[in-house]
């Protein structure tokens, strides 16, 4: 039997091009040329965003890796949507560097994948629009609605690639309890609905693997979805550059995953406080 690929899932690297580099040479010494990333990329305005695309893209050259991004909600979405799309329905941001829209679908060696990014930002209050917030983070019910139109083709999607996480996933929901104090009243209902969103995207898709970022928490939870119909997703929840458990392998022939470190980076232990 023909052995299927195995590819990278990276969680959010926040533009930060040091931490990059480790990743990236981890992800070819254990023989990954694909790389899917969950938002909180590093799509900065100014000079910072184009320096960290320039030495992504020496390195992604060096390693031969393409990389394949899900928009998180810290990115310069003015920037992406000025790039052209191109026939595959990708913007490419540089020649090993495409951005997936809402709600993108595609295969690989059999596996079926679909990409939904997006995701509130819980302290927006508290940010410049334009700046470091853009109102355009957000899901909205139109990328909802899209979904439907693939539900005949793709009843159950194998691998669902976000950047926020739907209700209902016990580790993270208890996580958000513990750190509500933490933000104003609004903020917490921006995010609620976002969630509330992407749990309704969950139904339509539903998808056997899930996953995320956002959040800076790493975990992996079996969790049971639907109301009418049951049905169990793996949620994989991603953590934060210079933290452990940043980025993993997903082997396609067994669907197992298998977290890797960063080689000569630093990486530190969760602490548990939420920053998103």
């Amino acid at each position: 039997m023909e052995q299927k690929k195995r590819l990278g899932i990276a969680g959010d690297w926040h533009g930060n091009t040091q931490w990059v580099i480790g990743a990236l040479k981890g992800f070819h010494l254990a023989g990954v040329d694909t790389v899917y990333h969950v938002g909180d990329f590093g799509f900065w305005p100014g000079n910072e965003g184009k320096k960290f695309l320039r030495a992504l893209e020496r390195q992604l050259v060096t390693y031969d890796i393409t990389l394949y991004v899900t928009l998180g909600n810290h990115e310069d979405y003015p920037q992406v949507e000025a790039l052209p799309v191109s026939e595959d329905g990708l913007r490419w941001a540089t020649k090993h560097i495409a951005v997936m829209p809402r709600g993108y679908r595609w295969e690989v060696d059999g596996v079926s994948f679909i990409s939904l990014g997006g995701a509130p930002s819980i302290n927006f209050l508290d940010l410049k629009k334009g700046i470091n917030w853009w109102p355009e983070e957000a899901l909205t019910m139109g990328d909802i609605y899209r979904l439907y139109g693939d539900v005949e083709a793709f009843p159950r999607t194998d691998v669902m690639i976000t950047h926020d996480a739907p209700d209902g996933i016990a580790p993270l929901d208890a996580l958000m309890a513990d750190n509500a104090k933490e933000w104003m009243m609004e903020g917490i209902q921006y995010a609620a609905e976002g969630r509330k969103l992407m749990s309704a995207a969950v139904e339509i898709v539903k998808p056997r693997m899930f996953f995320h970022g956002h959040y800076h928490y790493d975990y992996i939870a079996p969790t049971e979805f639907g109301e009418d119909e049951k049905f169990m997703t793996t949620v994989v929840g991603l953590n934060r550059d210079t933290y452990r458990n940043n980025n993993l392998i997903l082997d396609l022939n067994t669907m197992e995953t298998e977290w890797i470190k960063t080689p000569g980076r630093l990486e530190l232990v969760f602490s548990g406080n939420l920053r998103t």
